[in-house]
């Protein structure tokens, strides 16, 4: 199941994606410290996500699960649009390796908490002037 959400993400096929949301279902951008809860908020938030990333993808590289938990690592890539609203580094190509817990109720996201490296993106995308080591990391 879990595989197959991420699929939808790299097909950004945005009603697929939110399918798998329970109706009160959250997902945490801990990374930006933000949380959209609900169908229609989520919706909205990996919308403007494939308009400010128009080639994302996201690999899962593991995943396991355990009765309603589901744990995942992960790598994401894209390049920044430049009609990004709130993104800087237009342009800029990213990959960033991160991670999921996700909690389920009847099948369907209860919660999805994404963790990634946030300073190997900004490095990548210009808006960090720190050396990115991390992206050396197979």
């Amino acid at each position: 199941m879990f595989r197959e959400y991420c699929s939808a993400w790299t097909a950004r096929d945005l009603d697929l994606v939110v399918s798998y949301f329970a109706d009160d279902g959250v997902y945490e951008h801990v990374p930006r410290g933000k949380s959209y809860q609900g169908k229609e908020v989520v919706k909205a938030f990996v919308k403007a996500t494939f308009d400010a990333v128009p080639d994302f993808t996201v690999d899962v590289t593991s995943v396991f699960a355990t009765g309603d938990w589901i744990a995942s690592e992960w790598v994401m890539r894209g390049t920044i649009s430049s009609t990004a609203p709130d993104l800087a580094g237009a342009g800029k190509s990213f990959r960033v390796k991160g991670s999921s817990i996700v909690e389920l109720r009847a099948g369907k996201i209860l919660r999805n908490a994404d963790y990634w490296d946030r300073d190997s993106f900004l490095r990548q995308t210009g808006q960090l002037d720190i050396p990115d080591t991390a992206s050396q990391v197979p």
